[in-house]
Protein backbone atom coordinates (compact mmCIF):
# COMPACT_ATOMS: atom_id res chain seq x y z
CA UNK A 1 0.00 0.00 0.00
CA UNK A 2 0.93 3.40 -0.94
CA UNK A 3 1.44 6.67 1.71
CA UNK A 4 -0.25 9.71 0.48
CA UNK A 5 1.41 12.64 2.55
CA UNK A 6 -0.23 15.81 3.66
CA UNK A 7 0.64 18.75 5.56
CA UNK A 8 -2.49 20.42 6.96
CA UNK A 9 -1.80 24.45 7.35
CA UNK A 10 -3.83 27.16 9.69
CA UNK A 11 -5.05 30.09 9.05
CA UNK A 12 -2.68 32.27 7.06
CA UNK A 13 -4.11 35.40 6.20
CA UNK A 14 -2.69 36.08 2.86
CA UNK A 15 1.17 34.66 4.02
CA UNK A 16 0.93 31.84 0.98
CA UNK A 17 5.18 32.57 0.98
CA UNK A 18 5.79 32.00 4.23
CA UNK A 19 2.99 28.32 3.96
CA UNK A 20 5.06 26.95 0.95
CA UNK A 21 8.88 28.35 2.37
CA UNK A 22 7.24 26.01 5.54
CA UNK A 23 6.28 23.21 3.65
CA UNK A 24 9.54 23.06 1.45
CA UNK A 25 11.60 23.34 4.44
CA UNK A 26 9.13 20.25 6.70
CA UNK A 27 9.96 18.10 3.08
CA UNK A 28 13.24 18.49 3.64
CA UNK A 29 13.10 17.57 7.56
CA UNK A 30 10.73 14.37 6.87
CA UNK A 31 12.57 13.37 4.71
CA UNK A 32 9.61 12.40 2.37
CA UNK A 33 7.67 14.13 -0.75
CA UNK A 34 4.86 16.36 0.09
CA UNK A 35 2.06 15.05 -1.98
CA UNK A 36 -0.45 18.19 -1.46
CA UNK A 37 -1.29 21.11 1.00
CA UNK A 38 -4.74 21.49 2.81
CA UNK A 39 -5.75 24.92 4.53
CA UNK A 40 -8.52 25.24 6.71
CA UNK A 41 -9.70 28.69 5.48
CA UNK A 42 -8.79 32.57 6.24
CA UNK A 43 -6.54 32.21 3.19
CA UNK A 44 -7.18 35.35 1.58
CA UNK A 45 -7.62 35.83 -2.14
CA UNK A 46 -7.02 39.44 -2.09
CA UNK A 47 -5.28 39.77 -5.27
CA UNK A 48 -6.00 44.02 -6.07
CA UNK A 49 -7.40 46.83 -4.07
CA UNK A 50 -10.64 45.94 -5.83
CA UNK A 51 -11.23 42.91 -4.04
CA UNK A 52 -11.70 44.58 -0.96
CA UNK A 53 -14.96 45.71 -1.99
CA UNK A 54 -16.75 42.17 -0.56
CA UNK A 55 -13.77 41.54 2.46
CA UNK A 56 -15.44 42.25 5.16
CA UNK A 57 -12.98 43.06 7.70
CA UNK A 58 -11.23 45.93 9.67
CA UNK A 59 -9.70 48.43 7.29
CA UNK A 60 -6.25 47.85 9.58
CA UNK A 61 -6.23 44.45 7.78
CA UNK A 62 -7.11 45.29 4.41
CA UNK A 63 -3.43 44.22 2.90
CA UNK A 64 -2.71 42.71 -0.35
CA UNK A 65 -2.32 38.83 -0.12
CA UNK A 66 1.02 36.78 -1.67
CA UNK A 67 -1.36 35.11 -4.01
CA UNK A 68 -1.35 38.02 -6.31
CA UNK A 69 1.62 36.65 -7.35
CA UNK A 70 0.56 33.18 -7.92
CA UNK A 71 -2.71 34.85 -9.49
CA UNK A 72 -0.26 37.03 -12.34
CA UNK A 73 2.24 33.64 -13.15
CA UNK A 74 4.76 35.78 -11.12
CA UNK A 75 5.41 32.76 -8.64
CA UNK A 76 3.98 28.94 -8.91
CA UNK A 77 2.49 27.30 -6.32
CA UNK A 78 5.32 24.51 -5.59
CA UNK A 79 2.51 22.16 -4.02
CA UNK A 80 -1.14 21.40 -5.12
CA UNK A 81 -3.18 22.98 -2.39
CA UNK A 82 -6.66 22.49 -1.47
CA UNK A 83 -8.52 25.20 0.59
CA UNK A 84 -11.35 26.68 1.78
CA UNK A 85 -12.64 29.63 2.85
CA UNK A 86 -13.13 31.46 6.64
CA UNK A 87 -14.09 34.40 7.70
CA UNK A 88 -12.23 36.59 6.01
CA UNK A 89 -12.31 35.98 2.67
CA UNK A 90 -12.56 37.97 -0.46
CA UNK A 91 -16.34 36.64 -1.55
CA UNK A 92 -16.08 38.25 -4.95
CA UNK A 93 -13.18 36.53 -5.74
CA UNK A 94 -14.58 33.07 -4.72
CA UNK A 95 -17.87 33.20 -6.04
CA UNK A 96 -16.87 31.75 -9.69
CA UNK A 97 -18.35 28.14 -8.74
CA UNK A 98 -19.80 27.09 -5.46
CA UNK A 99 -18.82 23.75 -6.07
CA UNK A 100 -14.71 24.79 -6.01
CA UNK A 101 -12.24 25.77 -8.67
CA UNK A 102 -8.81 26.40 -9.23
CA UNK A 103 -7.98 29.99 -8.79
CA UNK A 104 -4.46 29.94 -10.31
CA UNK A 105 -2.34 27.26 -10.97
CA UNK A 106 -2.19 24.64 -8.35
CA UNK A 107 -4.28 26.22 -6.22
CA UNK A 108 -7.85 24.56 -5.59
CA UNK A 109 -10.74 26.55 -3.58
CA UNK A 110 -13.12 23.66 -2.44
CA UNK A 111 -16.11 25.84 -2.73
CA UNK A 112 -19.00 26.52 -0.16
CA UNK A 113 -18.53 23.00 0.91
CA UNK A 114 -17.30 19.54 -1.36
CA UNK A 115 -15.68 16.66 -1.73
CA UNK A 116 -12.68 15.73 -3.67
CA UNK A 117 -11.00 12.36 -4.15
CA UNK A 118 -7.36 13.12 -4.57
CA UNK A 119 -5.39 9.96 -4.94
CA UNK A 120 -7.67 7.80 -3.71
CA UNK A 121 -8.44 9.96 -0.08
CA UNK A 122 -11.46 11.44 -0.17
CA UNK A 123 -11.18 15.55 1.54
CA UNK A 124 -14.18 17.37 2.37
CA UNK A 125 -14.27 21.07 2.75
CA UNK A 126 -16.80 22.96 4.45
CA UNK A 127 -16.54 27.00 4.18
CA UNK A 128 -17.32 29.25 6.38
CA UNK A 129 -18.39 29.60 10.24
CA UNK A 130 -21.89 28.91 12.07
CA UNK A 131 -24.73 31.14 13.14
CA UNK A 132 -27.75 29.89 14.35
CA UNK A 133 -29.50 32.85 12.47
CA UNK A 134 -28.51 32.07 8.94
CA UNK A 135 -27.89 28.55 8.77
CA UNK A 136 -31.48 28.15 7.50
CA UNK A 137 -31.44 30.93 5.49
CA UNK A 138 -30.45 30.94 1.72
CA UNK A 139 -26.98 32.11 0.42
CA UNK A 140 -27.75 35.39 -1.74
CA UNK A 141 -27.21 35.70 -5.27
CA UNK A 142 -24.18 38.00 -4.84
CA UNK A 143 -21.43 38.23 -2.20
CA UNK A 144 -21.99 40.14 1.34
CA UNK A 145 -21.30 39.88 4.27
CA UNK A 146 -23.21 36.87 5.41
CA UNK A 147 -21.06 34.67 2.96
CA UNK A 148 -19.05 34.59 5.38
CA UNK A 149 -21.55 31.71 7.34
CA UNK A 150 -21.84 28.35 6.26
CA UNK A 151 -25.41 27.22 5.46
CA UNK A 152 -27.86 23.89 5.84
CA UNK A 153 -27.51 23.24 2.33
CA UNK A 154 -23.58 22.76 2.66
CA UNK A 155 -23.65 20.94 5.25
CA UNK A 156 -26.29 18.38 3.90
CA UNK A 157 -24.23 18.38 0.63
CA UNK A 158 -21.44 16.33 2.83
CA UNK A 159 -23.85 13.70 4.60
CA UNK A 160 -24.09 10.47 3.41
CA UNK A 161 -20.52 10.44 1.91
CA UNK A 162 -17.42 8.59 3.01
CA UNK A 163 -14.85 11.55 4.17
CA UNK A 164 -11.22 10.69 5.01
CA UNK A 165 -10.08 14.04 5.75
CA UNK A 166 -12.46 17.10 6.90
CA UNK A 167 -11.69 20.27 6.46
CA UNK A 168 -13.25 22.86 8.53
CA UNK A 169 -12.89 26.78 9.53
CA UNK A 170 -14.69 27.02 12.52
CA UNK A 171 -14.39 24.57 15.33
CA UNK A 172 -16.57 21.65 16.28
CA UNK A 173 -19.26 22.70 19.49
CA UNK A 174 -19.61 21.77 21.79
CA UNK A 175 -15.91 21.41 23.33
CA UNK A 176 -17.46 18.91 25.68
CA UNK A 177 -18.06 16.27 23.58
CA UNK A 178 -14.51 16.37 22.13
CA UNK A 179 -12.22 13.69 24.07
CA UNK A 180 -9.44 16.31 24.49
CA UNK A 181 -6.02 14.92 24.81
CA UNK A 182 -3.86 18.68 24.61
CA UNK A 183 -4.64 21.86 24.59
CA UNK A 184 -3.76 25.18 24.56
CA UNK A 185 -5.28 28.42 24.93
CA UNK A 186 -8.54 27.16 26.11
CA UNK A 187 -10.88 29.68 28.01
CA UNK A 188 -13.38 28.12 30.55
CA UNK A 189 -16.44 30.00 28.89
CA UNK A 190 -15.23 28.22 25.65
CA UNK A 191 -15.44 24.64 27.51
CA UNK A 192 -18.61 25.48 28.99
CA UNK A 193 -20.57 26.70 25.64
CA UNK A 194 -23.68 25.07 25.38
CA UNK A 195 -23.77 25.75 21.26
CA UNK A 196 -24.10 22.71 19.26
CA UNK A 197 -22.67 23.23 15.62
CA UNK A 198 -23.96 20.91 12.69
CA UNK A 199 -20.37 19.51 12.34
CA UNK A 200 -20.64 17.70 15.41
CA UNK A 201 -23.56 15.95 13.94
CA UNK A 202 -21.65 15.70 10.33
CA UNK A 203 -18.92 14.31 12.10
CA UNK A 204 -20.74 11.48 13.79
CA UNK A 205 -22.29 10.40 10.83
CA UNK A 206 -19.34 10.76 8.32
CA UNK A 207 -16.77 9.36 10.99
CA UNK A 208 -14.10 10.66 9.00
CA UNK A 209 -10.14 9.80 10.26
CA UNK A 210 -9.06 13.49 10.53
CA UNK A 211 -11.11 16.63 10.67
CA UNK A 212 -8.86 20.00 11.07
CA UNK A 213 -10.23 23.51 12.16
CA UNK A 214 -8.90 27.03 12.08
CA UNK A 215 -10.20 30.56 13.04
CA UNK A 216 -8.97 30.66 16.92
CA UNK A 217 -5.62 31.75 15.90
CA UNK A 218 -3.62 31.50 19.48
CA UNK A 219 -5.80 28.27 20.34
CA UNK A 220 -5.46 24.82 19.94
CA UNK A 221 -6.35 21.34 20.52
CA UNK A 222 -5.94 17.50 19.67
CA UNK A 223 -8.83 15.01 20.62
CA UNK A 224 -10.88 13.08 19.43
CA UNK A 225 -14.84 12.22 18.60
CA UNK A 226 -15.92 8.36 18.58
CA UNK A 227 -12.86 7.51 15.37
CA UNK A 228 -12.48 10.60 14.66
CA UNK A 229 -8.82 12.86 15.57
CA UNK A 230 -9.63 16.72 16.26
CA UNK A 231 -6.96 19.16 15.47
CA UNK A 232 -7.84 22.98 16.28
CA UNK A 233 -4.49 24.71 14.28
CA UNK A 234 -2.86 28.15 15.35
CA UNK A 235 -2.48 30.55 12.85
CA UNK A 236 0.62 30.65 10.82
CA UNK A 237 3.03 33.20 11.80
CA UNK A 238 6.15 31.74 11.60
CA UNK A 239 7.75 28.52 10.18
CA UNK A 240 8.92 27.09 13.89
CA UNK A 241 5.31 27.27 15.03
CA UNK A 242 4.69 23.36 15.47
CA UNK A 243 0.73 23.95 16.47
CA UNK A 244 0.06 25.51 13.13
CA UNK A 245 0.51 23.31 10.41
CA UNK A 246 0.51 19.06 11.06
CA UNK A 247 1.89 16.40 8.68
CA UNK A 248 -0.25 13.41 8.27
CA UNK A 249 -0.49 10.13 5.92
CA UNK A 250 -2.71 8.12 4.74
CA UNK A 251 -2.75 4.69 3.24
CA UNK A 252 -4.55 4.03 0.23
Amino acid sequence: MKKTTFVVFGDIHGKQDLMYETAIELEKEIDCSIDAILQVGDFETIRTNEDFEHYYAPRKYHKLSDIKDYFRNFKEAPFLTFFIGGNHEAWSVLAKNHDGFFLCPNVYFMGRSSIVNFKGVKIGGLTGVFERGYYKTPLSETPDYSWKYYRREAVEKLRGSSIDILLLHDWVWPLSKIDITSEENIAEDMRQSEVISPTYSLIEQAQPKHVFMGHLHSRCLEGTIGASKIIGLKQLTHRKDLKSFKVIQIQT
